[in-house]
């Protein structure tokens, strides 16, 4: 009986041990962005996938990619990603995770088989291939499509007498994919709203110039809301000086001149996303979670909509940025203020009680004064005293830091009197200059062995001085002496001369 119960304990913790040594055990993940550690929601983003992951349990080493998409052209986005999966397969990478389309295009097509043998999990596609992704057993993941329609319906209730849509956009893959798009729903909103019209404006094709003076001139802005179906770096510019309000369906544009932005929330999107890839690399296949599609969300920044006039209290739904915390937590400062006052007022009340108290106290401070000024004399005879040695003299404490330089050791380090010497009060000792003996610094060793041994000590006849506001060396004598105060060592006072 004994012995069953004890094969029964041992079975027990051995199980236990196995299951803890497998939950210690890291994977190796490979997180590619699309653009730059700079992009807007970066820090969110990674934050919330490594939440994820931890919440399920899994450690994780976490390797982040940048891609930099708006820079480089496709062919180069290709080569850059090779070398990413040959420095992952160096590492081991047990999954990789995407973040937007070019990143998860780019791995795909870059020839390294490295994303056909492992796991993939994609976040953030506006426009996924379809069926390759289908034809994958490893990728899965949640794609951000672009849905125009409920952009074109924001901006025409916040801008009523808008009824130009301007779409400005360029020749790239992912803009041509957005603006056929756009073409899409604009077919079911204009049925809608026939008094709407839409112009599309290519920044490659189109005379920038035009593009500027229909934005960016009050009276040609004055009627219209431009759309953006891909935004890029040059749209920054752009947005920024713009007169007429821009809307997109890309987050990444928020902060840079850009109203409105409807798109999934990347914080809880990369969440999700941790989660799976856990669930993943804890052993569900792929195919069980296949492709989801986010929950967008409108996001707004505040500093455009205050530059157009919206009223925030006319917004109902998402997230205003940018948004100042006078404005965004009005009512805590307006309870915030209240109590201030109150304490004030009690303040005043306990200031007006103790001011009996106070003239009492006026009496002492000024003996304390005069005592004070007496001692600020004494001290400046004594600075005075010091300062008519010949002799360079500084004192140290007990800490090894200066307490008094005399100018006559200024002079011999060279260095200007208009600094003062008071300037080099507290500083350590040796930060002023080093005393060498034997092709080693004595200095502090020296300062230390009087304050223990409470007696004077003479510099090695082979001593130098290496000054360090000045660089200079120096031949060096010198006494170390002891300064005592009420019977008690309170510092170092060195007496130094040159030796000719």
């Amino acid at each position: 009986m004994i012995l069953r119960r004890l094969s029964i304990l041992f079975y027990m913790v051995l199980f236990v041990v196995c299951h803890l040594m497998a939950n210690e055990s890291d994977y190796n993940i490979l997180f590619i962005q699309s653009y730059t550690p700079k992009t807007l929601w970066n820090n969110e983003t990674l934050q919330g996938l490594k939440d994820g992951i931890a919440d399920e349990g899994v450690s994780a080493n976490i390797t982040t990619e940048y891609l930099d998409a708006d820079y480089w052209n496709y062919s180069s986005e290709k080569e850059i990603m090779k070398r990413f999966c040959q420095h992952a397969q160096a590492r081991g990478t047990d999954l990789i995770i995407t973040n937007s389309d070019e990143a998860f295009h780019a791995l795909m097509n870059c020839g390294d088989s490295l994303p056909y043998q492992i796991p993939v999990v994609f976040m953030g596609i506006k426009y996924p291939n379809e069926e390759l992704i289908l034809s994958l057993d490893n990728v899965s993941g949640y794609t951000s499509k672009s849905d125009f329609l409920p952009l074109l319906e924001e901006a025409r209730l916040l801008f009523p007498n808008k009824h130009e849509v301007v779409c400005v956009m360029d020749s790239s893959f992912l803009a041509s994919k957005g603006a056929a798009e756009l073409e899409n729903t604009w077919n079911v909103f204009s049925k809608q709203y026939p008094y709407y019209r839409l112009h599309i404006l290519n920044t490659q094709s189109e005379s920038i110039h035009r593009i500027i003076t229909s934005i960016c001139y009050e009276n040609n802005a004055r009627n219209c809301v431009v759309l953006i179906p891909k935004w890029s770096p040059f749209l920054k510019f752009i947005g920024k000086n713009s007169k007429a309000p821009f809307f997109t369906c890309q987050n990444i544009s928020l902060t840079n001149g850009v109203l409105c932005a409807y798109d999934a929330q990347q914080s809880q999107m990369a969440y999700h996303v941790g989660v799976q890839a856990a669930k993943i690399l804890k052993g569900n296949p792929s195919s069980v979670f296949g492709v989801k599609d986010a929950e967008s969300d409108f996001n707004y920044d505040y500093k455009q909509l205050d530059y157009f006039g919206v009223n925030k209290r006319s917004i109902n739904k998402g997230v205003i940025m940018n948004e100042p915390y006078w404005e965004k937590y009005r009512i805590l400062f307006v309870l915030l203020n209240t109590i201030l006052i109150i304490l004030l007022i009690t303040v005043i009340i306990a200031l007006i009680r103790l001011n009996k108290k106070e003239s009492l106290k006026r009496v002492y401070t000024h003996n304390r004064l005069l005592e004070q000024n007496y001692l600020v004399n004494q001290r400046n005879e004594l600075d005075d005293l010091f300062q008519s040695i010949n002799n360079a003299l500084v004192a140290y404490d007990t800490n090894c830091k200066i307490r008094f330089v005399n100018k006559a050791l200024l002079r011999m380090l060279k260095i200007s009197h208009d600094r003062g010497v008071r300037t080099f009060e507290g500083l350590n000792g040796a930060s002023l200059f080093e005393i060498y003996s034997c092709d080693k610094e004595i200095l502090n060793e020296v300062i230390e062995t009087v304050i223990k041994e409470g007696h004077s000590l003479t510099l090695p006849p082979d001593s130098f001085l290496k000054g360090f506001q000045t660089n200079i060396y120096l031949p060096v004598s010198g006494v170390f002496t002891p300064i005592r105060s009420k019977g008690k060592i309170t510092g170092v006072a060195l007496s130094l001369y040159i030796v000719q």
